[in-house]
């Protein structure tokens, strides 16, 4: 039934607005908060590196719920896919590469070695993205369109481009398994989450490719455990006994495991797992009581709707407080090239680091659809 707010309750007595689940983007809300402040490197970023990137991929599996029994279902479903992941990430990656040079001149990034040595005792390697004339530049806005690079301000999309792959396989898995019972549907979904977790512990191939395969193997077990923690017989995720249980697991693991998707520094299955049951569980419990009521959810649900523009954008948002901390603390202009942020500030600044990477991503992405929209206005006028 219809409650106040466009929120209504479907027959597993979860909130649904705008055909919705707002548990779900309740928990996304949260976890990019999460992964915002984990990039500014600060107190307890063990304990939110568990699980905060990979329940993204959880959430995204849990909510896959439409049957792809056709091609025209996959190219349907593909398109969708493609719209919400490829678009942005290709448009941010794109208009990034193409104002290279003007990051460059700028002192937004840098290609100077120098910065290296001033940066080698930072927490996290710090990188250069050279770029050497215009040739050079609409090389790389070719292959950054072709998701085979990236640029300094768009390191974070990688993350879209695993999810998008993980989405042509799941899609291509569930069109072939389609004329199969449930039941051995299932058997298909566990066999590939056993294959998913052996090929991520037991092999070891050298070479950056094999890092990236190895990342879309942890990637997409991720996203087949949230296919099945929807089935009713894990309902006991979401008790408040186990969400107190999860919060107590993952304080005892937060000083003894790091984990670290982008660089697939995992330390085995089994404690990336728990770290990512854990965090769901947790968070999950929370969002269901917050989801019924509507002025304590309502940030929560915005932010989990526009983690897109987040990921693409925050890292672009961080370098305004970077220039601040920069004016303030009279450090060389070179250091507007740090990535992400510069790791000596402390937590205040990390705090204002957190504000910008999501208020500054989520202004410029209303500015962006504004004027997309003033276009398409002016556009039917004509």
């Amino acid at each position: 039934m219809p409650e106040p707010g466009g929120k209504a309750v479907n027959t597993e007595g979860r909130i649904i607005q705008d055909g919705r689940d707002a548990s779900v983007d309740i928990v996304k809300g949260m976890a990019i908060l999460l992964v915002v402040y984990a990039h500014t490197w600060p107190i307890f970023r063990n304990f939110y590196r568990l699980f905060c990137l990979q329940l993204f991929l959880v959430a995204s599996g849990y909510c896959t719920r439409g049957r792809i029994e056709s091609p025209a279902d996959w190219q349907r479903y593909m398109g969708r896919r493609m719209r919400a992941l490829y678009i942005p990430c290709a448009v941010c990656n794109g208009i990034y590469a193409l104002l290279g040079g003007v990051f460059l001149r700028l002192g937004l990034y840098t290609d100077n070695p120098v910065f290296l040595d001033m940066t080698a005792g930072w927490p996290v390697p710090q990188k250069l993205f050279p770029v050497n004339g215009i040739a050079d530049i609409l090389r790389k806005f070719v292959r950054v369109i072709l998701l085979t690079d990236t640029t300094q301000m768009g390191t974070s999309t990688w993350f879209l481009i695993t999810l998008l792959a993980i989405s042509l396989l799941h899609a291509t898995v569930c069109l072939a398994a389609h004329g199969l019972e449930p039941g051995k549907k299932r058997a298909v979904l566990g066999g590939l989450f056993l294959l998913m977790a052996g090929v991520a512990q037991f092999v070891r191939l050298p070479g950056t490719a094999w890092t990236f395969l190895r990342c879309f193997c942890y990637s997409y077990l991720t996203f087949l455990l949230g296919v099945g923690i929807r089935e009713p017989d894990l309902e006991f995720l979401e008790t408040p006994l186990c969400a107190a249980l999860s919060f107590a697991l993952l304080a005892v693991m937060a000083p003894y495991y790091y984990i670290d998707l982008a660089n697939v520094y995992i330390p085995g299955v089994l404690p990336y797992l728990a770290g990512v049951l854990g965090g769901w569980s947790m968070l999950k419990f929370i969002a269901d009581r917050l989801a019924p009521r509507e002025r304590l959810s309502r940030v929560w649900i915005y932010l989990g709707r526009h983690t897109i523009p987040v990921i693409c954008l925050h890292v672009l948002c961080f370098k305004a407080v970077t220039w601040l901390y920069i004016r303030v603390r009279g450090l060389p202009a070179i250091y507007l090239a740090s990535f992400h942020i510069d790791f000596d500030a402390g937590e205040g600044w990390k705090l204002l680091y957190l504000a910008a990477g999501l208020g500054g991503s989520l202004l410029l992405a209303a500015a962006w659809h504004s004027l997309v929209r003033c276009i398409r206005q002016r556009s039917v006028r004509s």
